[in-house]
């Protein structure tokens, strides 16, 4: 029965240290710098220390058979003091009391330092004395005996059980030391340290009992030694310490499923990613691993079946936690994947597809049930995008919805989410910014099955409404410009065609019925003669320029695609206006000039001809008999590329090259950004001005409506 009760111990205790060092880790790595996750660091992995020793000393029998453990049992002894003490320090610290219970636990947290320290140095000074010597010692402490028990032993439970029970008040009435915690989550983990201290004190209450029965088996002599000889004491004693271990394990569990779910002791608000998964993970882990042990024990395997069996499972473990923690980033990435994803802006604008404002209500409930699992949850828009609510919910039923300019979100960034107090069905808000300050913020309502928001969660959130609202001002600024483009088309086929008519149908009719009516009254008149001819040559003249005239843009490109269309823009309606052009076209861009659509193509040649004209009129500066030559180079590199040189007075010293030389040619830069392309104007050192326009090559690939299907 004692070899078996031994076998147990040695596996809780295994199971036992394996939970605190990892808890200690994770709090030493995850804490931070201040005083309370330091604390409380120090003390789990005292504590794992603690159940290292305490499995060495259970594996290898009876504590008084060795004379080597007398210093392991001082190591234990210190650990296993100074682990709950670090325990009562903390929990002072992380439940924020403060006042007058501030000043007594400062009070009775000295008072035990003091007496920890005194048994602490009694503990160590008897225990290396010989053994008669620290019998002979032991008798000088029986003045101060509690239900049979020495000094030492009733100290040293005494201890423990002041060491837990005290961190109860304090959890009670602590108000929790981060204040962006929320109250629901502080108010579960609070219930689970409570479980933590609760279980301690327990296990300091059957210790404290177990002793009494175990001394009592001792017969008169009150030495722990002499005691432990009798086969009774002994079992009683592993019965105990199975006891003692079974309940310490449920506080480690309770202080791990804090810690897991809520992150406790840490500085962060909340815990990145799924720590409770992984809390869960390692408790499967080390129960098994620590059931290999005891089964070990038991049965007497030899020690490298032992080695063999736990390579296997720590290599399985590590594939496990692996291929779980992949499977993790999986489903979060693609609760994400609207938003890190492309939005589509391109294919939206050119193809006349839906717009992104018909969807925003569907992406504005993935962040906020994908993402947060939130129950409930709207986006507050300060300035409302053109075609948009500004206000977008997801559930929030018939509860009041919360008025942005109404939530206490102060002007610092730094927060990524606000707990809101008082408010209707809202519990959260989290601010979203831009470059004028608060563009809006996303209120949330309770999150589903009772969960808790992470801050990582938060910020991931104000990212992609961000990125959403930015896509939704964005695509309508180009959709405007769109619809200016297509205006000014249309004007310029109106304007265009009704010139030509207006010359064609009135003003010659009007010239030609002069005539007439002048050679009919006057047919002798030598003056009226001067004039017939003057009309005449003048209706000769109209009649010749309105045929010259060349077709509007559109009409040129329908006709002549876009490489005539440069070609003539060129070298015909700005021929005269320089003394030298000189014009190049790249054979690889001739051939993928036949094929461009044609939006694109009066995008680029309403940009050319913008650019000849600022040329035309602004680079010879005040001398109009200067002379003035252009070079215009037309390329293929991944895409259109042109290339416009004049070697004119160059641009104004007060102008800055990244700025058009006008409004229309700034319009133009814009339309050429919308469809992808860019243009870009530079001074060179030798003078002149340099406007280098490139239109990306994915643009002939796709499809694009025609003006004339859009009116």
């Amino acid at each position: 029965m004692i070899f078996i009760l031994q076998s147990i111990a040695l596996a809780i205790s295994i199971f036992n240290a394996i939970i605190c060092l990892w808890l200690g880790m994770t709090v030493t790595l995850d804490g931070g710098r201040e005083r309370g996750p330091r604390l409380a660091a120090a003390g789990l992995l005292m504590a794992g220390v603690f159940f290292l020793i305490h499995a060495a000393i259970i594996g290898r029998g009876p504590p008084v058979v060795d004379v080597g453990l007398p210093f392991w049992w001082r190591v234990i002894s210190v650990v296993s003091l100074l682990a709950p003490y670090a325990w009562y320090a903390t929990m002072i610290w992380y439940t924020g009391v403060s006042g007058k219970s501030l000043r007594i636990h400062k009070l009775l947290l000295f008072t035990m330092g003091i007496f920890i320290g005194i048994l602490g140095l009694v503990l160590t000074a008897i225990y290396p004395l010989p053994q008669e010597a620290r019998i002979l010692a032991l008798k000088f402490v029986p003045a101060w005996l509690v239900a049979n028990l020495p000094f030492i032993v009733a100290g040293y439970l005494l201890a423990l059980i002041m060491c837990f029970s005290l961190p109860i008040h304090a959890l009670l009435t602590g108000p929790g030391r981060r204040n962006n915690l929320p109250h629901q989550a502080w108010l579960r983990v609070r219930s689970w340290l409570i479980r933590t201290s609760l279980l301690g004190l327990l296990a300091g209450i059957v210790a404290l009992i177990g002793a009494v029965v175990v001394f009592s088996q001792g017969s008169s002599v009150r030495t722990p030694e002499v005691a432990w000889l009798a086969d009774r004491a002994i079992e009683l004693f592993f019965q105990l310490d199975v006891m003692v271990l079974i309940v310490v394990a449920a506080a480690l569990g309770a202080a791990g499923q804090a810690m897991g779910a809520y992150a406790a002791f840490t500085d962060r608000p909340l815990p990145q990613w799924n720590r409770i998964d992984q809390w869960r993970w390692l408790v499967a882990i080390a129960g098994g691993f620590a059931l290999m042990v005891g089964v070990s024990s038991a049965f007497q395997v030899a020690s490298i079946y032992i080695v063999l069996f736990a390579t296997t499972l720590a290599s399985l473990a590590y594939g496990l936690l692996s291929w779980r923690y992949r499977v993790e980033h999986e489903a979060f990435m693609e609760r994400l994947r609207p938003f890190v994803g492309s939005l589509h802006f391109q294919d939206r604008l050119l193809d006349g597809g839906a717009s992104l404002s018909a969807s925003v209500e569907g992406l504005v409930e993935a962040i906020s049930r994908d993402v947060l699992r939130a129950e409930r949850a709207c986006l507050l828009l300060r300035d409302a995008v053109p075609g948009l609510p500004k206000v977008i919910s997801y559930h929030w039923g018939q509860t009041p919805t919360p008025i942005l300019e109404q939530l206490p979100i102060s002007s610092e960034r730094r927060t990524s989410g606000i707990q809101l107090k008082a408010q209707s069905g809202a519990e959260w808000a989290i601010p979203l910014w831009d470059g004028r300050g608060l563009a809006g913020a996303l209120v949330l309502g309770s999150p589903q099955s009772g969960a808790v928001y992470s801050e990582e969660l938060m910020e991931v959130a104000a990212a992609c409404c961000a990125r959403l609202t930015d896509a939704l001002a964005g695509e309508r600024a180009a959709r405007m410009l769109g619809d200016v483009l297509r205006q000014r088309i249309a004007e310029v086929k109106v304007l265009g065609s009704q010139g030509r008519r207006t010359l064609h149908d009135d003003v010659l009719p009007q010239i030609h019925a002069a005539l007439i009516h002048l050679s009919a009254v006057s047919a002798n008149d030598p003056l009226a003669q001067q004039t017939i001819q003057a009309l005449s040559e003048a209706h000769t003249k109209l009649s010749a320029l309105i045929r010259s005239l060349p077709p509007a843009t559109p009409h040129r490109l329908a006709q002549g695609g876009l490489a005539q269309t440069l070609h003539d823009m060129v070298l015909v309606d700005f021929g005269n206006a320089f003394d030298n052009i000189a014009y190049c076209v790249a054979p690889a861009a001739e051939a993928r000039l036949a094929d461009t659509p044609q939006f694109i193509g009066e995008v680029i040649s309403y940009a050319l001809q913008e650019t000849l004209r600022n040329a035309a009129r602004h680079a010879r500066g005040n001398d109009p008999r200067r002379h003035l030559n252009l070079n215009v180079q037309i390329d293929w590199q991944h895409g259109l590329v042109v290339n416009i040189c004049d070697d004119g007075v160059g641009m104004g010293a007060n102008q800055p090259s990244s700025a058009g030389s006008g409004s229309g040619l700034r319009l133009h830069r814009g339309l050429l950004m919308v469809i992808g392309g860019s243009l870009t104007i530079s001074t060179p050192e030798h003078g002149g001005t340099q406007i280098h326009m490139q239109v990306p090559e994915e643009l002939w690939n796709l499809p694009v409506l025609e003006p004339e299907e859009i009116a």
